[in-house]
């Protein structure tokens, strides 16, 4: 759920923020811009690039990815957690470090998205 734009190469930027994906490796990739403007012509708009992640995903966990903003620094960055099926943070997860960990993802991957809210 979150800042997400493909799975498994999939564009799912249509089925909303939050859908479901059968437990597997699957390949995620985060848009190249977060945020957007209004009316009023304020806008606050961050370029993150598209980022790719192969998550190993198990069955009742959700998997968040978000920008979120240092504070101190007025800096964006990204950030992906898997949490338990009780909503407990149990890890961060990587960036892909190469294209082959991503191939490998989706070779092993289930590559089904179930549905969106």
């Amino acid at each position: 759920m979150g800042y997400v734009q493909y799975v498994d190469g999939h564009d799912v930027s249509e089925l909303g923020k939050a859908f479901d994906l059968l437990p597997g490796c699957h390949v995620v990739g985060t848009p190249e811009k977060y945020g957007e403007g209004d009316d009023s012509g304020g806008a606050t708009v961050v370029t993150t690039g598209t980022v790719g992640y192969a998550v190993m995903m198990k069955k009742g966990h959700d998997y968040v990815f978000e920008v979120r903003l240092d504070e101190t620094t007025m800096m964006a960055y990204l950030v992906a957690v898997e949490r338990g099926p009780d909503g407990t943070p149990l890890r961060n997860l990587p960036p892909a470090q190469s294209v082959a960990e991503l191939n490998g993802c989706l070779v092993q991957g289930p590559g089904v998205v179930i549905a969106g809210e």
